[in-house]
């Protein structure tokens, strides 16, 4: 029977019945606030519309495309974390070639170099970028950084076994060479079936199938329920 929930905000609620600790049955509540920021900063406000809790939502609905926005169930996440999900449009509605896009909340900051779309074009010296086109608006997705089909981190983006050069680059760390083989730049939520997140997974051997089937091994860590790439990851978790 599903438990009741006596809910007195206005915000959605999930929850997730699972075993964490069997035979010890567990109950997941998931409270989601949708918070409204003005444009240009400020104090933000409960949104009139509260967005209801989800799983994975991939680009286009299309599970063969990256995670746009991850999923509200989690076991538990052991550290606060930040996900950026859009579309960079440069000042002004005006085409620009190359600008900086970026989450910042708190301390932690990060920025992504975004550039207009290039090509490795041969010349005497051997291959260089070509200019980049001007844009008006560019896609925020893994699919626009740097990667391919066989990337081990990465199978969505662009630039590994083809001319096509990502459009989404870390400034720190700028692709200069077709050998040049640069981590994927991205602040979106990484897949909950990437090596990253798999390496927290846990042990699934004989000794699961026998003690803990079909629930989570023992050595599972909620790690892998932390979404975010490592560097928009806090200690502890946010405070108002």
């Amino acid at each position: 029977m599903a438990p009741t929930l006596i809910r007195e905000t206005p915000f959605a609620v999930g929850y997730l019945g699972q075993p964490l600790r069997p035979p010890r049955t567990a109950l997941i509540v998931v409270i989601k606030a949708t918070i409204g920021i003005p444009p240009g900063g400020g104090l933000g406000r409960v949104a009139d519309t509260q967005l209801d809790c989800h799983g994975d939502v991939h680009h286009d609905d299309d599970p063969s495309q990256s995670v746009r926005l991850a999923s509200d169930f989690a076991y538990f996440k052991p550290r606060g974390e930040v996900l950026l999900a859009g579309t960079c449009h440069p000042p002004g509605d005006e085409p620009v070639v190359a600008t900086m896009v970026g989450p910042r909340v708190g301390a932690l900051e990060k920025r992504l170099a975004v550039i207009g779309d290039r090509r490795w074009v041969r010349g005497l010296t051997g291959a260089r970028a070509s200019e980049p086109a001007p844009f008006r608006a560019m896609p925020l997705s893994y699919e626009r950084s740097f990667g391919g089909p066989g990337h081990p981190d990465n199978p969505f983006g662009r630039g590994l076994g083809e001319h096509l050069l990502p459009n989404l680059e870390d400034p720190s760390a700028r692709i200069v060479a077709p050998s040049d083989r640069p981590a994927p730049a991205g602040a979106f939520p990484i897949a909950r079936t990437s090596r990253q997140r798999l390496a927290h997974a846990g042990t699934y051997d004989d000794a699961w199938r026998r003690t803990r089937w079909p629930w989570l091994p023992a050595d599972f860590d909620y790690e892998h329920e932390n979404a975010a790439p490592a560097d928009q990851r806090i200690t502890g978790f946010w405070r108002p």
